[in-house]
């Protein structure tokens, strides 16, 4: 996490550029302050890229699991209309199971999916 006092020096870096190398007393940092500085944003942006990528792949697991098992899955929109996507491809607007935790009867035929692919539900 980046200190306040951080934050300020590399906003100075950035606004200034190479000037601010040229008058420290305006930014308050020397070159090892600014070397550590850089040091650490690195080492965030890496750990921050590295957890987008296992997130993307679990997000992308589960969407595929959820397709094998039958499972609609629910779709990000900008426009605030619930879309979901259904186990052949195809895009609807609403809850498709209406609501309830098991399927309407005759989804998973419709879909071909087998008995042992459906998902487990507690009751």
């Amino acid at each position: 996490m980046l200190l306040a006092d951080d934050s300020r020096r590399l906003q100075c870096v950035l606004e200034l550029g190479k000037d601010a190398m040229r008058a420290p007393e305006t930014c308050f940092f020397d070159s090892r302050s600014l070397i550590m500085i850089a040091r650490g944003m690195n080492e965030r942006l890496f750990n921050a890229e590295k957890m987008s990528v296992i997130m993307n792949a679990g997000a992308e697991r589960a969407i595929a699991e959820s397709k094998r098992m039958g499972v609609p899955v629910p779709l990000d929109c900008d426009d605030g209309v619930e879309r979901y996507e259904l186990p052949d491809g195809t895009v609807v607007e609403g809850d498709p199971w209406y609501g309830q935790n098991t399927a309407p009867e005759g989804w998973f035929e419709r879909f071909g999916i087998t008995p042992e692919n459906q998902p487990k539900v507690k009751k």
